[in-house]
Parts: C-alpha cells; sequence; structure tokens
C-alpha cells in the first residue's frame, strides 16, 4: 500500500535540500497535489508511518518509521515486499537469449518462493505472435491494452534497432512511462527507450554494438560500459546473459542475496556479476592476458584508437624498448604489437562500418587510412571487405 491520510506536514521553515530517501521501485500512487518532503529534524509525523521518495515526486511509498532523532536518523530500512509483474514488450528481431536470461530467473523465483509475488508476461503490438533475431516466434499471453498497473516494463529488441524507427513500439513506451509504469530496457531494447526519450540525461547500459549509434545520435544520454544500471525508475541492460545478472540482482535486493544465489547455482551459473562489471568486447577476451606491461601497453592503445602513437611511443609509456615490448607481446599474443594495435582499431571501426550510418571513406579516414588500406587491412582482419559486411548487415535486417 502506498497511500496514507495519517502523516502531517512539515512546516516550511523546516525545509532542506538533501534528504535521507528509500526507494521502492514499482509503488506508483494516484497523487493529485504532491506534497514538499523535507530533512529528517524536528519532524512532526505519525509515529508508525513516514512518507519517503525517490526523487521523483510521483515515487513514494510508505515505510513504518520506529524512530526519530534530532538533526539525524540512522537505521535499516525494514523488509518491504510487494508484488512484482514484468511485462516484457518485445520488438521484432528480440534477441532471444537476453529474454529468455531474464525470464528464467523470474520462472524460477516464482517456483521457489511463489509467496513473494514475482509473476512475468509477454506483449508485442497488435497482440501478435513475434519473431526473434533467431527466427523462431513467441506467442504473447498478454494483451498489449490490459497491461496490469504498477508493471514493470521490459523492452526487448534487436540488433536492428540502431539502423530503425519503430513509432508506435516507442508511442508505447511514452505512454506507459507517462502513467507511471517503470520502464527497462534490455539489449537493443535500450535504443527504443532512447528513441521514446526515456534515457536523457540518464546513465545507461547498452550492448557495445549500440555503443557507436548512441553516441553519434544521442549524444545527451551517458553511456556506460557496466553490464547494467539501475537509475530510479529505469534500468538498463546490455543484454545476453547480463540479463540474468539483473535479473538475479533484483532478486538479491527484495528477497536476499540466499535466494538470488540458489536460483544462480540452479541456472549453472558460477557467479553473479555486479552491475558495475565491463562488458568484454572480442578482443578484451583474445587479448587476456596477467602481464603488467603488456596490460597496461594494450590500455595505451585503446586509448588512442582515432589518432594511433608508434609502437615506441607506446613502449615508452611503459618505460621499455620497443624491442622489449615485441617481444613480451610474441610471448603473450604470439602477435607483434603493431599487429595487436590494428586488430583493436579495425574492431571499433567495424562499429561504424556496420552502423550503416557514414560512408567508408569518412571511416577510413578518421582512422588514419586511405580507403584502399583501410579495405585492404579491414579484409585482412575480418576475412571480408568493409562495404560486403555493411551488405551482409544489411540483408540480415531486411
Amino acid at each position: 500500500m502506498c497511500t496514507n491520510n495519517s502523516a502531517h506536514r512539515i512546516p516550511s521553515d523546516d525545509r532542506c535540500d538533501s534528504a535521507i530517501i528509500w526507494i521502492q521501485d514499482g509503488c506508483n500512487p494516484r497523487i493529485s497535489q504532491p506534497e514538499v518532503f523535507y530533512k529528517f529534524g524536528r519532524l512532526f509525523l505519525d509515529p508508525k508511518m513516514f512518507f519517503s521518495f525517490s526523487g521523483s515526486i510521483s515515487l513514494i511509498k510508505l515505510v513504518p518509521l520506529t524512530w526519530v532523532l534530532d538533526t539525524e536518523c540512522e537505521g535499516v530500512m525494514p523488509e518491504f515486499q510487494t508484488a512484482r509483474n514484468f511485462v516484457f514488450f518485445l520488438d521484432d528481431g528480440f534477441t532471444m537469449q537476453a529474454f529468455s536470461s531474464a525470464v528464467e530467473v523470474l520462472r524460477l523465483v516464482h517456483h521457489l518462493k511463489p509467496e513473494a509475488g514475482f509473476s512475468y508476461s509477454v506483449v508485442a503490438m497488435g497482440d501478435v505472435p513475434v519473431a526473434a533475431s533467431n527466427g523462431l516466434q513467441l506467442i504473447p499471453d498478454a494483451k498489449i491494452d490490459a497491461v496490469p498497473s504498477r508493471s514493470v516494463i521490459i523492452a526487448v529488441s534487436g540488433a536492428h534497432a540502431n539502423q530503425t524507427k519503430a513509432p508506435n513500439f516507442v508511442a508505447r513506451l511514452r505512454g506507459w512511462a507517462r502513467r507511471g509504469h517503470p520502464v527497462w530496457g534490455v539489449s537493443s531494447g535500450v535504443v527504443r527507450l532512447v528513441q521514446a526519450g526515456l534515457l536523457d540525461g540518464r546513465r545507461v547500459a547498452s550492448h557495445w554494438e549500440d555503443v557507436q549509434y548512441l553516441r553519434e545520435a544521442h549524444d545527451q544520454v551517458q553511456v556506460s560500459a557496466s553490464l547494467f544500471v539501475s537509475d530510479g525508475q529505469v534500468a538498463t541492460c546490455a543484454g545476453g546473459g547480463a540479463a540474468a545478472d539483473m535479473m538475479l540482482w533484483v532478486i538479491a535486493r527484495d528477497l536476499g542475496p540466499q535466494v538470488a544465489d540458489d536460483i544462480a547455482a540452479r541456472l549453472v551459473i558460477d557467479a553473479v556479476r555486479d552491475g558495475r562489471t565491463s562488458q568484454r568486447r572480442v578482443s578484451d577476451m583474445r587479448f587476456e592476458t596477467a602481464n603488467g606491461p603488456v596490460y597496461a601497453a594494450l590500455g595505451v592503445m585503446r586509448a588512442n584508437l582515432f589518432t594511433p602513437l608508434s609502437i615506441a611511443e607506446v613502449a615508452e609509456t611503459q618505460g621499455i624498448s620497443q624491442r622489449q615490448l615485441e617481444r613480451l607481446f610474441l610471448q603473450e599474443f604470439n602477435q607483434t604489437p603493431s599487429n595487436v594495435y590494428t586488430e583493436l582499431r579495425l574492431e571499433d571501426a567495424r562499429l561504424d562500418v556496420l552502423s550503416g550510418r557514414r560512408s567508408l571513406s569518412e571511416i577510413a579516414m578518421d582512422y588514419g587510412y586511405s580507403p584502399a588500406t583501410f579495405a585492404r587491412n579491414y579484409h585482412k582482419t575480418f576475412g571480408v571487405l568493409p562495404s560486403d559486411d555493411r551488405r551482409g548487415r544489411e540483408n540480415l535486417m531486411s
């Protein structure tokens, strides 16, 4: 329950800019005239109940207040359990792994802790079956016009989202957000939330393939390399297996870490990753090393992709000679530093190639190549010319 008629107003002279706050996602009462909230201090409150808010006045919940101090309050928020209904809103071409990773966590918590009130359903535009990126179709089990109040909406999309517009899909997200639903994004569902204007000024997690698009087309969004990010009513997740990590974080938060660990074990997840964990790109996995100078040199290379340093300059940052750095790279990767550096730069450029928004000549020049040299190195690294790589992506999305 999120309403309270017994709390007393606090005199205006006690107002303060800061507050001690607890957040409970999904609590969204109907309040026509929101009250102004204040810092703990000389409070004139009902001793049993107290309103708190999460920075958005529309998010208000009721928590027991068992103590009041003159200047500040310290304590632990009591357990607060509410029914949680998650509605997955699937876009055409959604990523099945991200969707199923999240759903499996909810399936198990419903099985292990039915009294916790966790449930889930699927909706789609037009209430018709929607195809995943792997071609399999999923039949919605709920009506899009009958989403229960206070449900958490989770948008799931696929790799095409950064190249297409989906005005009806995006309008639905805006409508739910206006009605107070928490709206989350998983995989390229994050792109749809951005297109809906729901993430402006927020820090978000997105799949690394969408980063280039977000930074170029929506620079008001703060893109993070994290697996998932929670920001008030909004949570965003990079997708893939990280969707399970995000849902396990929800379970640990609401039901405790033991329940989350039990579910993870049943899903054969060795360790639940914190949302602050960074995503790993292809090159991150290929060029793993415990060698200090090599690891640091890779960091220097990644920080200078557009305007590359010479290998001698990279070596100098580590206080070693170019020959010594080359010897270390050959020992670690059986490749020269120059070849590794080229691969790192081309992997970054490939995101731009596949996005399809700029000409290949522009991309080549940005990375310091002539078009012919860029095409030759690209083919050597990925086994396909950039023009064919882009064409293949477009055919896949059509």
